[in-house]
């Protein structure tokens, strides 16, 4: 079963590191991991609206509260995409992100091979309404690999998107990643 928030990938680190013999150093990463995300947490103004959107030969999906990534960016970011099923990735509409009006938008592409496939601009640029969208006027839709964003799911995935979405959402108070 795949970890469904930054709770169960620190104990499945943690479960790797007992059954590998190395639990120092399962340890000491989880460490590091959780008091990065308390330190963001904290810091954080929590202002601006995230949305995570995944987009491909699948259709147009939101990462929701339900995942891993929506789970850990709920608690440092206005992330305001519950599930509306029993699937973390839920196919909201582009009407229903548009209600949101999110301030920055992460896209992970994907083609039909689960590989990078066109930027999310340009996947969405015959839809009118993609215009509308206030991260897309502003210029704060940013594509992501999908190996990261979409396959990770331990605590060094956890890292790099952590990193990204404060470092990217909130330059003015994390001009770089926490150490």
């Amino acid at each position: 079963m795949l970890p469904s928030t930054p709770a169960d990938s620190v104990a499945y680190l943690r479960s790797i590191g007992a059954l590998t013999g190395r639990t120092a150093e399962a340890e000491a990463a989880a460490e590091r991991f959780l008091t990065r995300l308390e330190a963001y947490k904290a810091q954080s103004p929590k202002d601006k609206i995230v949305a995570i959107v995944f987009a491909g030969a699948y259709g147009f999906n939101v990462d929701t509260t339900d995942s891993v990534y929506g789970a850990m960016l709920a608690e440092v970011t206005s992330y305001p995409w519950p599930s509306l099923s029993s699937d973390s990735f839920v196919a909201y509409s582009v009407e229903q992100v548009l209600a949101e009006d999110p301030d920055v938008i992460f896209g992970v592409t994907m083609n039909d091979k689960g590989l990078m496939g066109d930027s999310l601009n340009t996947m969405m640029a015959n839809d009118p309404l993609w215009a509308e969208f206030s991260a897309v006027q502003n210029g704060q839709v940013f594509d992501k690999d999908p190996l990261v964003w979409t396959y990770g799911r331990g605590t060094r995935s956890l890292g790099i998107v952590l990193d990204e979405v404060m470092t990217t959402a909130y330059p003015e108070v994390f001009p770089q990643p926490l150490p």
